[in-house]
């Protein structure tokens, strides 16, 4: 995902090639699935959360369900810096919501 400066606190980024969320804030990196578990359509990021545009799932900052039909919080994948101190987002891990990495 490339080096951890080109990311300012409080951004969203979506990584399209790997439908994928990296998340700045105050804490640090943290990243989450683009895909709803409903039927697998792309979220879209909103100032507070993720919406469905197919089926209207509603998701909190955190990939938390609001509200469905999807039937599981959006997977949190493991972040961490390469030896050359770029950041990988590891999409085959899957860690807790409360996976943070400080930088």
């Amino acid at each position: 995902a490339g080096a951890p400066d080109k990311y300012f606190e409080g951004t969203v980024t979506f990584l399209a090639k790997h439908s994928v969320f990296l998340v700045r804030d105050a804490e640090g990196f943290r990243a989450l699935s683009a895909t709803c578990t409903h039927l697998g359509c792309t979220v879209k990021a909103l100032d507070d959360g993720f919406d469905c545009p197919c089926h209207g799932s509603r998701f909190d900052a955190q990939g938390q369900v609001e509200s469905g039909p999807a039937p599981k919080p959006l997977p949190c994948f493991e972040v961490r810096l390469t030896d050359s101190g770029a950041l990988l987002v590891d999409t085959t891990k899957i860690v807790g919501k409360d996976f943070v990495l400080k930088v």
